[in-house]
């Protein structure tokens, strides 16, 4: 995946400038990279505020936002490929801020995002739980830990499937505020 993000993706969009390029010169191209760029924050900043409404209206409801999460997540991804130079990155920036071709990849990034919380998948992403037996860093640069096979899985939690139960119940949100004041060693 790396040498795709950081090799080919280049390659093709410095190719694509080229040929842009030799279109309508060098100035233009300039221009239109710059003009993307800021055009793309804008949108994408507007679209932001849109989509944080609808969490807020959500959240308001008592309904879990699952579906608005993604869509923000979409416009995050479009908010970086659009200030990123490049014609490609433009396109799919451009084509993630607007709401039907969101609604149509939706599907498919739940269907992704539901896998690695299945799978378990701990990383650079940083979420999931390891598998049992599966070596555990204990944060303080020691030795790894494994998880012994007897230990109780975690329940696992389906933001997805939440919105369809309905309002959120006291048991779907678990806060950990911290100790109390008079917990604090002074």
């Amino acid at each position: 995946m790396g040498f795709f993000l950081f090799v080919i993706i280049p390659l093709v969009e410095l190719y694509l400038l080229t040929r842009i390029s030799g279109i309508v010169g060098l100035p233009g191209t300039v221009a239109l990279v710059v003009v993307t760029g800021i055009l793309g924050s804008r949108l994408a900043r507007s679209q932001g505020i849109h989509v944080w409404a609808k969490i807020q209206e959500q959240l308001k409801n008592g309904t879990l936002p699952a579906r608005e999460m993604v869509d923000a997540l979409m416009v995050l991804v479009a908010g970086v490929l659009l200030v990123t130079p490049g014609a490609l990155t433009d396109l799919v920036g451009f084509s993630f801020l607007l709401p039907p071709i969101r609604a149509l990849a939706r599907p498919a990034l739940i269907r992704w995002l539901k896998g690695k919380l299945k799978a378990g998948v701990s990383g650079a992403s940083g979420f999931g739980y390891a598998r049992p037996g599966a070596p555990r860093d204990s944060g303080d640069g020691g030795p790894q830990q494994t998880r012994p096979e007897s230990e109780p899985k975690a329940t696992q939690f389906d933001p997805f499937a939440a919105k369809q139960r309905g309002p959120i119940q006291e048991a779907d949100v678990v806060v950990d505020v911290g100790p109390a004041e008079d917990d604090r060693p002074s």
